[in-house]
């Protein structure tokens, strides 16, 4: 298992990154399963069928995290491995296959054991996973596929939430920025074709 790497950022803001640890997956199954359920092509289903959908596309038998070579890169404060700042769950690519990101969540806060808060979407996390090499995270250079769209985002602070489609389109902007080209391919789909 590759080493675990601590990142600086411009911001100055320090992240460890790191492969899975036990404890991991239930936070990430179940943010995961809480924000996918709103993505533009789950809102119309009844919890019960999503919920079904969701265990066999990611965590049953044949779904994505049982897949030989998917992996999962955790974000956290160099002091605390324990709260999960950011995660991303891929599978990596290869000289022919470009890495595949299955979801990606960074939280809105991040809170560290000095009592320090600020915005975790402003601190260049998203970027600094999908470059995240080594073995430990995607390594995308210049591509990527993506199989889980974003479901909408609400703050406690603020009422209103922003939709599926505008942080599908802010996300697909910043990669633009950073010269990715980025396309979805629906998991369903990938699983099917990657067995």
């Amino acid at each position: 298992m590759p080493e675990p790497a601590i990142a600086p950022a411009a911001s100055g803001l320090r992240v460890l990154f790191r492969g899975q640890e036990d404890g991991d997956l239930a936070y990430i199954l179940n943010a995961w399963g809480r924000s996918w359920l709103d993505a533009p092509e789950n809102r119309v289903m009844q919890a019960p069928r999503y919920w079904r959908m969701f265990q066999d596309l990611v965590v049953g038998g044949d779904g994505v995290l049982q897949r030989k070579g998917t992996q999962v890169l955790v974000g956290c404060p160099p002091d605390d491995r324990q709260t999960i700042w950011c995660y991303c769950v891929f599978t990596p690519g290869s000289s022919t296959e470009m890495p595949t990101i299955h979801w990606m969540s960074v939280k809105p806060f991040l809170h560290d054991l000095s009592g320090g808060r600020c915005s975790g979407r402003r601190q260049g996390l998203a970027t600094r996973m999908l470059a995240a090499g080594g073995g430990l995270g995607p390594a995308v250079t210049d591509r990527l596929t993506y199989t889980c769209r974003p479901g909408k985002e609400s703050s406690s602070k603020n009422t209103s939430a922003t939709s599926a489609r505008e942080i599908e389109a802010g996300l697909l902007s910043a990669a633009r920025k950073a010269g990715i080209t980025a396309a979805y391919y629906p998991l369903a789909r990938w699983l099917g074709d990657n067995q």
